[in-house]
């Protein structure tokens, strides 16, 4: 029995010639075949946490495009959700966030989730025990910036 690690992928070019395809030329492939912004799924904003968010860019609609554009914009705004999207961005296969600012749509490039450091593998100071003063005067500051920003 051959194990799944042991198998390659290829080509037949010839009876009984064969030219291996490494997983990465064909994810490049498929990324170039694919130049639009295919929208998978409309959530609420609340439910992306920001650590995923990490370049955002001005959308602009294309010649011809304004009334989809202006659709979509308006409809995200009075709807409160952003749209889950992917796209491909020099030959690289991306996850986005599509939202509505300003009567305008930005796109946020994201990080995938395995692109995430693990918080809870960081250390955080856990061990250290705070006196009740001292977090009752932590708490004191906080309710004082509060009322000054009022």
């Amino acid at each position: 029995m051959i194990e799944r690690d042991e198998t390659v992928r290829g080509y037949e070019v010839s009876k009984g010639q064969y030219v291996r395809v490494e997983d990465a030329e064909l994810e490049a492939l498929e990324a170039e075949a694919n130049s639009s912004i295919d929208m998978r799924e409309f959530i609420p904003i609340e439910k992306v946490d920001p650590i995923y968010f990490e370049s955002s860019y001005y959308l602009a609609p294309d010649k011809g495009a304004d009334k989809p554009y202006r659709l979509l914009a308006d409809t995200m705004a009075k709807t409160g959700r952003v749209a889950l999207a992917q796209t491909v961005f020099h030959n690289k296969e991306s996850l986005v966030l599509i939202r509505s600012v300003k009567r305008g749509l930005i796109l946020h490039f994201l990080f995938f989730k395995d692109e995430i450091r693990d918080f809870d593998a960081i250390a955080k100071g856990e061990d250290i025990k705070l006196p009740g003063e001292q977090l009752e005067l932590g708490m004191q500051l906080d309710r004082e910036n509060v009322l000054a920003g009022l």
